[in-house]
């Protein structure tokens, strides 16, 4: 289904951003990705770029294997350099080298600390629009390098952003049908060529539940929920596809429809 919505999945040099509110499969998403991605190079290397810190092994363990789980290099870092600038002055020395990097995972925009915040002297200091200044510049460090090269065997390193969106209170806008506001500006937005929104589906039949296992209050563990996902904007084929699927907490994303 997701292949689909996209139009053919996780492209070589794509980037896509994966948007919604918490706990809507954001994470685990990516992970899945990570996960197709390195079964189809076995001597691919994936870099997620923890800037939450909380990079879930569990779900690693769930979705990776041995292997696999050794090839996702984790990298917890804090600010845009250790993201952008890493990559242009390391990891593309390590593809030239022979590394073969198949993505680059960043966990999350709104966790990045740009450069006017870290300048800052106090948290009291306002700071207008200095993520959304900033993410721009930081994709064109990043454009060049992780794109195609069609005269040689490196075809590109595919990016996924995690953003997480909040509910937008200006009525206008939701009357337009924008009913989230997201960081990162419309420039940021310029530059990805797949956005996705995913969002649970809100009802009982979204729970999935294991009847045979009961909490202390006597009901049944939830094992899963269901997730919409829409295709905000896709430069690879049509937008606005919708599709559905269940994630399971302990095996992945089934029910793909």
């Amino acid at each position: 289904a997701l292949n689909y919505a996209l139009n053919g999945g996780i492209r070589s040099g794509g980037f896509y951003c994966f948007s919604g509110p918490e706990s809507s499969g954001k994470s685990f998403l990516a992970l899945s990705c990570v996960a197709q991605l390195l079964r189809k190079n076995p001597e691919g290397v994936v870099f997620w770029f923890d800037v939450e810190k909380s990079f879930s092994e569990h779900f690693a363990k769930v979705l990776l294997t041995p292997d696999e789980y050794e090839r996702c290099v984790i990298k917890r870092c804090d600010f845009g350099s250790d993201i952008f600038d890493y990559f242009e002055n390391t990891i593309l020395g390590l593809i030239d080298e022979g590394l073969n990097v198949v993505g680059c995972v960043v966990d999350s925009l709104q966790a990045i600390i740009p450069p006017k915040e870290l300048n800052a002297k106090s948290t009291d200091d306002h700071l207008m629009g200095d993520l959304s200044s900033y993410l721009p510049k930081a994709m064109r460090k990043i454009l060049k390098g992780s794109r195609a090269r069609l005269n040689d065997e490196y075809q590109g390193v595919p990016w996924i952003f995690i953003s997480q969106v909040r509910l937008n209170f200006d009525p206008t806008a939701v009357m337009r049908g924008e009913k989230y506001s997201s960081t990162g500006g419309k420039a940021f937005d310029h530059f990805i060529d797949v956005k996705l929104l995913l969002e649970p589906i809100k009802s009982k039949k979204s729970r999935v539940v294991d009847d045979s296992q009961m909490n202390m209050n006597d009901t049944a563990i939830q094992i899963g929920h269901h997730v919409r996902a829409k295709v905000t904007k896709n430069k690879y084929g049509s937008p606005d596809r919708v599709v559905e699927f269940t994630l399971l907490y302990d095996y992945g994303i089934v029910n793909q429809h």
